[in-house]
């Protein structure tokens, strides 16, 4: 089963038909990331039921005739505040939430570009509202790609975050401020050939566009971010 889940990639193939692999997360580091996120989410629980029981407590004969419609705003609230916390975790951490992020694993589009805040709030409705229910790990055990009801809505997939130690990366000259987040290990890999050979190249070659396109892919809308990597060459 490991081996299976080893095996499970991504492939993206850019404009210029540079393919790029990228290994899909497996079920135990989804879980993991779960796992993590509802303990964070418990102090939520945790403060629902102590108010349930002080409404329980102090006024018994509410707590009869509405118990039902209070346990249901509790479980209304929680739901509320369980999808907020997903939708403010992927968009600040880039597409991680903190489990995912202790997980090493991420959520990008299935082009290989970052997610933006409308994939983040289909996938996450779904989370919420179905894949919650036990659906989402059927799914991400019998497809291919692991994606759960939400993924496919929201044309996204989870994969496995690939990092490099600070010295590889501070390498790599010039490296302006802010471009650390694109540099995924494909990225990096072919940088390190370009880079190599960059001084002894005269003219503009097909390498230099490769590398050039891989990283404008990875910057999405970001204007910042584009003029920053056209500073690289």
């Amino acid at each position: 089963m490991e081996r299976e889940w080893r095996m499970r990639k991504l492939q993206v193939i850019t404009p210029e038909q540079v393919s790029i692999d990228y290994s899909i997360a497996d079920l135990g580091s989804r879980v993991g990331a779960v796992v993590v996120d509802m303990l964070i989410q418990m102090v939520v629980v945790i403060a629902l039921v102590m108010a349930d029981l002080a409404i329980m407590t102090y006024s018994p004969e509410f707590w009869s005739e509405k118990y039902g419609w209070v346990i249901g705003l509790s479980i209304l609230v929680y739901m509320v505040i369980s999808y907020v916390y997903y939708i403010w975790a992927e968009i600040n951490f880039d597409g991680q939430t903190i489990g995912k992020k202790m997980m090493s694993i991420r959520v990008i589009r299935l082009n290989g570009q970052p997610v933006g805040v409308k994939h983040i709030v289909i996938r996450n409705l779904f989370k919420v509202l179905i894949d919650s229910m036990g659906f989402g790990v059927w799914m991400i055990i019998f497809n291919k790609q692991s994606r759960r009801i939400g993924d496919f809505v929201g044309g996204t997939v989870v994969i496995h975050k690939l990092s490099v130690a600070a010295p590889e990366i501070m390498a790599f000259e010039p490296q302006p401020e802010g471009l650390e987040r694109l540099l995924t290990k494909e990225t990096i890999d072919l940088y390190r050939r370009y880079s190599g050979r960059k001084n002894g190249l005269n003219e503009k070659t097909d390498l230099e566009d490769e590398v050039k396109s891989l990283m404008l892919m990875q910057c999405g809308d970001d204007h910042e971010l584009i003029s920053k990597v056209e500073s690289l060459f």
